[in-house]
Formats: C-alpha cells, sequence, structure tokens
C-alpha cells in the first residue's frame, strides 16, 4: 500500500504549479451519417508548467460518448492528447455532449462536442414513418379536424431532413383558404422543421368535409420524383354559438321524408335515379348548405338551396353502377343545413345490383 501511495503523494506535489493550456475545448462534427459509424475527435493540451502532470480521469456525460487519453505522465513542454468518439447508432438528430476532464495540479476541464446525425431509415422510421424521398414525415396527411365556419385553424406536420444537403421546401397551395408557414424555412442535413398550415374557414366555400392537397417541392430538387402530394383535410361545420334561446326557437328544422332510398334489386347498367323530399319544419328559412357522399358512383343535388317556412325541396340521387364493385348497393349521402338542432344528416342509399 506505501508503494502506491507514496508515488502519487509525490507527483501531486510536483505539480502543483503546473500550467496547462487546452488548444481546444470545442468540436463540431457538422453532418455526417449514422451508417458512417462512430465519429472521433482529438483535444490537445501542453503542458507549459515546470513538472510533469497526468490525466487522473475523464468522464463523458452519455454513454453514446467515449474519451481516450494517456495514462503516462506528460513531461513539461508536452503535449498530451484526448480522444472523443461519439457513437450515431440510433440517435439521429442534433447532439451535444460533454466530457470533464481531470488533471492533475489543475482545475477539472470540461469539453464539448456537436454535430448532426443523419438517420438511416431504420432509426427515423417510428419517429418519421411517411417516406417523401428526401424527406421523411411524421405523419402523411394534414388533419385539420373539425372546425366552425368562419373561424381559423391550425395544423401541423413535421418533417426530417435525410439528405446531406440544406432543404428549403417551397409549397405550391391550390386553394386561397390554406396558408402554409415552415419553422426554420431551411431544413439544415440530419434536421426537421415544422410545417404550419392555416385553414381559413371563412374563405371555404364548403360544409362538411373538405379534402384538398397542397405540392411539396423540397428545393433544391435531390431526385427525379422529389414532388409530393399532401392531402389536406378538415370538417367545416356552422357556428350555432351565438344563437340566442328566441333564436333557437324560431330555426328551422330538416325533416327528411326518409332516411333510406332503397332501389331494391335493380339491373346493373344504366344510370339509376330516385328523390328524397326535405321539409322545413320550423319557423326561420332553412338553408340546405350541401348534399354529398364520398361514395364511388354516387352523386346527388338539391332543386333548392332555401327552403321557406313549411315548404319543401327535393334531394335528387343519381347512381352509376359501373363505378360501384360487386352487387350490394350500400352508400351514404351527408346533408348539411342550418338546422342547429339536427344540422347533418345521414341519407342511405341501397340496393343489389344484378350482375
Amino acid at each position: 500500500m506505501k508503494l502506491l501511495i507514496y508515488p502519487l503523494l509525490s507527483f501531486c506535489a510536483l505539480s502543483a504549479s503546473a500550467q496547462v493550456e487546452w488548444l481546444e475545448t470545442e468540436h463540431n462534427f457538422g453532418a455526417f451519417r449514422e451508417s458512417d459509424g462512430k465519429a472521433s475527435c482529438v483535444f490537445r493540451f501542453v503542458n507549459h508548467g515546470n513538472e510533469p502532470v497526468a490525466i487522473t480521469g475523464a468522464r463523458a456525460n452519455c454513454g453514446c460518448t467515449s474519451p481516450q487519453y494517456p495514462i503516462e505522465a506528460i513531461a513539461p513542454g508536452d503535449t498530451a492528447a484526448v480522444t472523443v468518439a461519439y457513437d450515431p447508432a440510433g440517435r439521429p438528430g442534433r447532439f451535444t455532449k460533454y466530457v470533464q476532464v481531470d488533471v492533475s495540479g489543475e482545475a477539472k476541464k470540461r469539453l464539448s462536442i456537436t454535430g448532426v446525425v443523419i438517420g438511416e431509415p431504420s432509426s427515423i422510421g417510428t419517429q418519421y414513418p411517411v417516406d417523401f424521398g428526401v424527406l421523411r414525415l411524421r405523419r402523411g396527411a394534414v388533419l385539420v379536424g373539425q372546425v366552425d365556419k368562419g373561424k381559423l385553424k391550425t395544423a401541423s406536420v413535421s418533417m426530417y431532413n435525410t439528405t446531406a444537403d440544406s432543404l428549403r421546401p417551397r409549397f405550391d397551395i391550390p386553394a386561397d383558404y390554406i396558408d402554409v408557414a415552415m419553422v426554420p424555412d431551411v431544413i439544415p442535413p440530419g434536421e426537421q422543421a415544422t410545417m404550419t398550415l392555416y385553414f381559413r374557414s371563412g374563405k371555404c366555400p364548403l360544409y362538411g368535409l373538405v379534402e384538398n392537397s397542397i405540392t411539396v417541392i423540397p428545393q433544391p430538387i435531390n431526385e427525379p420524383d422529389s414532388v409530393y402530394e399532401l392531402p389536406v383535410t378538415a370538417i367545416v361545420n356552422e357556428d350555432f354559438s351565438r344563437l340566442t334561446p328566441e333564436q333557437m326557437k324560431k330555426a328551422p328544422v330538416a325533416a327528411l321524408e326518409s332516411r333510406s332510398l332503397d332501389f331494391g334489386t335493380v339491373a346493373a347498367e344504366g344510370e339509376l335515379s330516385g328523390s328524397v323530399r326535405i321539409t322545413n319544419k320550423g319557423q326561420n328559412t332553412l338553408y340546405i348548405r350541401r348534399v354529398y357522399s364520398t361514395d364511388p358512383g354516387i352523386k346527388a343535388e338539391v332543386a333548392k338551396t332555401e327552403v321557406k317556412k313549411g315548404r319543401s325541396t327535393d334531394i335528387m340521387v343519381s347512381v352509376d353502377p359501373a363505378a360501384i364493385s360487386g352487387k350490394l348497393l350500400n352508400a351514404k349521402i351527408s346533408v348539411i343545413t342550418s338546422d342547429p338542432l339536427n344540422p347533418v344528416q345521414t341519407l342511405r342509399v341501397t340496393g343489389i345490383l344484378d350482375r
């Protein structure tokens, strides 16, 4: 035990006046691919003192970072090096890590490494499962959700740059009720940005389900097919929140004469047509905002969009059997009106096609 303690005490006494100058304390790896494996750098210091010094320890703040250092004493005037390696496996994105180095007779020194890992699909697939080529997206569509007419609603999608180049996405927007902002507007290699979509329902001409898309062009285009359509969906509802109790008493009431239109068994050739009557049983004028179907081969329209008290109009339905797969006809038509108690009603269209 004495043989171990005595040299250490003697060395500490000799190095009490040490003067160590670090030539580097920070290192930026920049952007590199996860598949490149471990990235390493060297931090050097010079012993300007009159006595030898030694590195007595080096500790990283993360298991992904590993320091290596010489165990021999560094003589006066000599240079020593600490090598720090970073393992990017499974760690896409920007990182900052620290290593604390203990040198005998000196205050502890903190070294830092930074960089950006461009992740492989296997690593970024969980966070960004949608493959847009040079971009990976957290979601493959912008889901605005429910929004009252006249209100503004936002929705966002995160994007990840899989390339070694900075990308500045451009957006082609086909509708004036949609705006887009990107933060940051330039996506550095291996980093993410958030695209925020502003849905201005007051400018949207439709009620109910609204489907559109925006074109994403990640400039500069690195691939021939680097132009993508990003679907946008929203459901626009009429805002009845400001109606007074008196207005509710006088509100229109939309009454369908039937909730279904059954064609029975029909030939699978030629267009089918039928109608269902809708009556206003309230006091104020009933406005039919929209009638539509998302099912293939189904079309619907109304003869009048304004229905006075006690009056009626027809919802006219046409069916193209050629657009329907199989023998069973089972479609849905949404009827949207200004009836505050029942603004959205469903008309079911059924039948059997004799194929």
